[in-house]
């Protein structure tokens, strides 16, 4: 058995590492910059849920939150699925219309499922949030971006509000011609523009704020306007 030569393979790591970083500071000149839309969805209190029911159930609530979002998505071209990671999903879209829509129904879904067929079979809570912005398109196997946008739309996932589980960033609200877009849903009410604390936002240098939608139940049944993909 050969011996191992700490050094010369910390050297190898080494000159492996500066020859990508090398690349890569050249390749990201040449990232594109383009607008994208994105969400997060999370499924609430995976890890207590898991130590009070056990490993299975908890696999179990966490296939079946996937399965509605996949499901939820599956005939909008637009919105896609960029990562899964742990109990939480991120969706990307180039439409702001197509991927607020994929969230109300997400969230519905949930809701009607709990109400059909009882939380014991569906225990299921989600926690969602919206942003957007210009961001890079990297080039990686997997469709990946990198900005601000998406740094900031993680920090406002940390939030847990007693009123709304479905919040927007209040740089994405205040973008042209999104608030007018949400007007066209009458069943969502905004809440005034509201900020991260510096422990929610994980000190972060940049302040940071955000809304919360509230849906009238009563209104969505009655709704019968866009959606045109669910139609």
């Amino acid at each position: 058995m050969s011996e191992l030569n700490f050094k010369l393979a910390l050297a190898k790591i080494q000159a492996q590492v500066q020859k990508e970083r090398e690349a890569r500071e050249e390749s990201y000149k040449n990232y594109p910059d383009i607008n994208r839309y994105f969400a997060f969805v999370d499924l609430a209190s995976s890890s207590n849920y898991r130590v009070a029911n056990g490993s299975e159930k908890g696999y179990l609530r966490a296939e079946v939150f996937f399965s509605i979002i996949r499901s939820s998505i599956a005939s909008c071209p637009e919105v896609s699925v960029l990562k899964e990671i742990g109990d939480e999903a991120l969706l990307v879209s180039s439409e702001f219309r197509v991927l607020i829509e994929s969230l109300i129904i997400i969230n519905q879904v949930v809701k009607e499922m709990e109400l059909v067929a009882g939380s014991q079979r569906y225990p299921l809570e989600v926690r969602m949030a919206i942003g957007g912005g210009i961001v890079k398109k990297l080039k990686r196997p997997n469709e990946d971006y990198i900005g601000k946008s998406v740094d900031q739309l993680a920090r406002i996932m940390g939030i847990r509000s007693d009123l709304s589980n479905f919040l927007i960033h209040e740089n994405l609200y205040s973008s042209s011609g999104i608030s007018d877009i949400i007007k066209e849903y009458d069943f969502l009410e905004v809440s005034d523009q509201l900020p991260i604390s510096e422990e929610q936002s994980k000190n972060a240098l940049e302040k940071i704020y955000y809304r919360e939608f509230y849906i009238d139940r009563n209104s969505i049944s009655e709704y019968r306007k866009n959606f045109k993909y669910w139609v």
